[in-house]
């Protein structure tokens, strides 16, 4: 139960940190008023969402834009799959508007980062079969991450799709595979 606790207080600590962030970088420089009305950043003056994901983990999920087509990821659940809490945390690079309209902005990413996660150790529990015992064990597994996201300018509502192949590098090397839907509102 400790590394629970310990992967919980590092995921925390990484979302309190995360709506500092922009505030130690450079302001960016103002738009002009016909780029913004040729659709402009609607992330302008909106750079942190918060919100709720589904899938590999279910839990909460906040992003932090350091640059308009630049952010940080960070969710927080319970991993159904391996059995354990999960701390995820990305860099995201968004591509140029696929679709840019008064209404919503369809954008697709990628990235990288990793997964923290007191997860079901698969190995021991094998060894411990005997004793219908199971064992949960800290992981990290570095990973990929690509999806696409739609911004619903009026609402100020991001929903987006990813999936995001990585490898868990501790405690055993093993394939990972994860994949998350989720909605967040930005303030």
């Amino acid at each position: 139960m400790n590394r629970t606790k310990l992967t919980i207080a590092i995921v925390l600590v990484l979302l309190a940190a995360a709506p500092a962030w922009p505030l130690e970088l450079e302001a960016a420089p103002a738009k002009s008023a016909p780029a913004a009305a040729a659709g402009g950043d609607p992330y302008t003056g909106h750079i942190f969402g918060l919100g709720l994901v589904g899938g590999v983990p279910i839990g909460v999920s906040g992003k932090v834009f350091v640059a308009p087509d630049h952010a940080i990821a960070v969710t927080a659940g319970w991993d159904f799959i391996y059995g354990g809490f999960s701390g995820i945390i990305d860099y995201l690079y968004h591509f140029h508007d696929v679709i840019n309209n008064d209404t919503v902005m369809f954008r697709p990413y990628v990235g990288a980062g990793f997964d923290l996660a007191d997860r079901w150790d698969p190995w021991e529990t094998h060894r411990q079969n005997r004793n219908r015992q199971t064992d949960y064990t800290f992981g990290l597994a570095p990973r990929a991450t690509g999806g696409a996201t739609v911004m619903f300018r009026k609402f100020r509502l991001e929903v987006f799709l990813e999936t995001s192949p990585g490898g868990w590098v501790y405690p055993h090397g093993e394939f990972y595979f994860g994949a998350m839907a989720g909605a967040r509102y930005f303030f």
